[in-house]
């Protein structure tokens, strides 16, 4: 279970250029994403280089949030960035 959020001023940035009710969604999805970073139908996976050491997760098919843990016990993480695919790059 996820006890603390960071977030990067990209991810706030982003975050707010989204719609009220896309905004909700989003923070639902989060919400699921503490109780269990590893749902399955969040399709949590770490990224490969030049990202490795950073996970993704999906919100819908075309948004993702990038985001690391930042206690190996998995209780606090940062979000870097949420979009489609175009973050990986």
């Amino acid at each position: 279970m996820i006890k603390r959020f960071r977030y990067s001023s990209l991810f706030e940035k982003k975050l707010r250029s989204y719609t009220k009710e896309q905004r909700q969604e989003i923070i639902a999805e989060i919400e699921t994403f503490a109780q269990d970073p590893f749902a399955i139908h969040l399709r949590t996976h770490p990224l490969r280089p030049p990202m490795a050491g950073q996970y993704s997760f999906s919100i819908f098919p075309n948004l993702l949030i990038t985001f690391r843990f930042l206690k190996p016990d998995h209780s606090e993480v940062i979000f870097y960035d949420i979009g489609g695919h175009e973050i990986y790059k």
